[in-house]
């Protein structure tokens, strides 16, 4: 979708999220080598992109929208997606009509999964890897989903993994996505470069187009119509380690961002919940 906006309302709302650090390590059979897993620490970046009011001269009125960052204030303490390990990733299209009728309102809010492997939590993980998998999963599906649209079934906000720049840090800066439990203190946001993106419709199997080389993922089917994706980016890891760089850092991008350009027909949530796992590394 590519829509254009009659005026802009611009927010980077701030806030919080997981628990990091390594879950073990142990050895593996007959002495071959050493398994290290490391847990993640997950965060939902989120922020107001854009907005738009129909006819343009129409005097606004106060709609019962929560920003991003109320949103997830809203929410209790371990209640999925605050809860540790999940995010949320996708696009919300909020859309209201004036009572009376004669005038329309939208707004365009965005979210993002971001994920960081801490290696300073793992003293004994060595280069080079013989494999380093990483996997996530959608685990909660929004109501707006639909074969037809944006808001894809089995993935439904999620649309590519992205690595970010050698020891780069979450979270994102104030004029762009930013962590939704961070405060406002918030670091800027460094480059990424897309690992892949997932297939629109989904289909169980590996996938190849645009995954660079050295990286290989595949999917399979998950409960309740969802699905996990297994990535192994042991290549990226060594390159890593070989830096000593001390972390490794993602994100979910959602599958529809492109700015507004022409009025949505109606309001879609497409918030979807996605469950990070274990990064598990193979090593002598």
């Amino acid at each position: 979708m590519t829509h254009r906006f009659g005026r802009i309302a611009r927010y980077c709302s701030l806030a919080a999220v997981s628990a990091a650090g390594i879950l073990s390590i142990v050895v593996s059979g007959g002495g071959a080598g050493v398994t290290t897993s490391l847990s993640p620490t997950v965060i939902t970046m989120g922020k107001v992109a854009s907005g738009g009011i129909l006819p343009a001269n129409c005097n606004d009125w106060i709609s019962p929208w929560s920003t991003p960052q109320q949103w997830w204030n809203n929410l209790s303490p371990g209640q999925s997606p605050k809860a540790v390990n999940e995010a949320v990733v996708g696009f919300d299209l909020l859309f209201d009509t004036r009572p009376g009728g004669g005038c329309t309102k939208f707004r365009q809010d965005l979210y993002r999964t971001g994920f960081t492997y801490d290696f300073t939590q793992a003293p004994n993980l060595k280069g080079p890897a013989t494999k380093a998998e990483l996997t996530f999963s959608s685990f909660i599906l929004p109501s707006g989903v639909s074969s037809t649209g944006m808001c894809q079934p089995v993935t439904g906000g999620g649309g590519s993994l992205w690595i970010l720049q050698p020891g780069s840090m979450l979270p994102a800066a104030t004029s762009s996505f930013a962590d939704l439990g961070s405060g406002p203190a918030a670091q800027p946001y460094p480059t990424a470069s897309k690992l892949f993106g997932m297939m629109s419709p989904w289909f169980a199997g590996p996938i190849t187009s645009g995954v660079p080389p050295g990286v290989t993922v595949t999917t399979i089917a998950g409960g309740g119509g969802t699905a996990s994706f297994t990535v192994d980016v042991v290549s990226l890891l060594n390159a890593a380690l070989g830096r000593s760089d001390t972390s490794m850092s993602f994100m979910l991008s959602g599958v529809d961002e492109a700015t507004l350009t022409t009025f949505p027909a109606g309001p879609i949530d497409c918030k979807t919940v996605y469950k990070v796992g274990s990064l598990v590394v193979q090593h002598q």
